[in-house]
């Protein structure tokens, strides 16, 4: 865990002068404070203060945070590392506030069935509930019967239709961050592999594509974006890797893949192909993810999930406070990582 220790020895202050800055003291020049918080955010520092301030009044109130997970088992062992984190940030937050929080697991069948009375998770029995985070997929009838009961935040996953508070992940600027990359390595010609864009993040990086082809002055070509008929995990990509493969020969040798495991499984595909990875194509992903059977660390997006669960803890808090006030869509952004599936474009082609 990174301290303000760290960042004072790196840039070569004292401690009591992060300190200041990172609780916003005005003891410290503009230059400081600019250095102290961008190496704090390149380093992933962690800074939580209390955002409700309790009076004597309610000090022995108990707020009671509702935090439900779609999870595909009765032991939770599948529970994805992004909600992991997630929820990781979410306790960090709950013990600075001082409040309590109560966890369930919902299965994958039954959050789309949350709206009718005989599938209620046992969460929603409890009559104690300040708010409810949610963290998973599910449907529209379901979110609303939700929300009709309870405050609700929603992690990662923005619904147009319902007027919810949503914290998650800024994959627009990621996508340009990706295309930013690329077009500095030379590439002018940049193609998008994806699972299709039934799950809000998939959608909001494809539409992110397209804009930043645009503001680089790239060009977007319709077949230069495949979408694959199953997830990551499901289905056979073999076609799909063939289309890359077609792409590739007529010059687009630069992927961007709308998740890690969709960019490793390209990878090992372009391997059995004789393709090399960065020399030959270069590829990107999404989430950080760490490779397998010792395949190259991918170039990809580092998000801060503990701060969006942390951030969604904050929200929830407001919403109980202000319920009356507009929903949010709060985009925390994530951080590049080049790893070594990015190069420079050969001119031997």
């Amino acid at each position: 865990m990174v301290t303000q220790h760290d960042i004072a020895a790196k840039l070569g202050i004292s401690h009591a002068t992060v300190s200041r800055v990172l609780n916003n003291s005005s003891n410290h020049d503009d230059d400081t404070r600019a250095r102290v918080l961008a190496l704090a955010a390149q380093m992933g520092y962690r800074h939580l203060r209390p955002t409700v301030r309790r009076g004597r009044s309610r000090q022995n109130e108990l707020t009671l945070l509702g935090v439900m997970i779609e999870s595909n088992d009765l032991q939770h062992l599948d529970v994805p590392i992004v909600s992991r984190r997630m929820l990781r940030g979410i306790s960090e937050a709950v013990r600075m506030e001082r409040i309590a929080i109560h966890v369930d697991y919902v299965p994958v069948g039954d959050a789309d069935q949350i709206h009718l009375s005989e599938r209620q998770p046992m969460i929603l029995k409890e009559r104690h509930l300040a708010g409810l985070l949610l963290i998973g997929r599910y449907s529209i009838p379901a979110m609303r019967c939700i929300s009709r009961r309870l405050p609700c935040v929603r992690l990662n996953v923005h619904e147009p239709e319902l007027d919810l508070d949503c914290v998650g992940q800024h994959d627009l600027d990621a996508m340009d961050k990706l295309v930013e990359h690329l077009r500095g390595l030379g590439h002018a010609q940049i193609g998008f592999l994806s699972e299709p864009p039934h799950f809000w993040p998939i959608q909001a990086r494809l539409a992110g594509y397209s804009l930043a082809l645009a503001r680089h002055g790239l060009q977007y070509r319709p077949e230069r974006v495949i979408l694959n008929a199953a997830s990551a995990s499901l289905g056979d990509w073999g076609n799909s890797y063939r289309q890359v493969l077609a792409q590739i020969r007529s010059g687009v040798r630069a992927w961007i893949c709308n998740h890690d495991d969709v960019s490793y499984g390209l990878l090992r595909f372009l391997k059995s192909e004789n393709l090399r990875v960065p020399q030959d194509v270069s590829l990107c992903g999404f989430d950080n993810l760490d490779p397998t059977d010792k395949l190259p660390k991918m170039t990809s997006i580092d998000w801060p999930f503990e701060d969006i669960g942390a951030a969604a803890v904050r929200r929830l808090l407001r919403r109980g406070i202000e319920p009356a006030t507009a929903a949010l869509h709060i985009m925390i952004r994530g951080r590049l990582v080049a790893g070594a599936t990015t190069a420079a474009l050969s001119l031997r082609g």
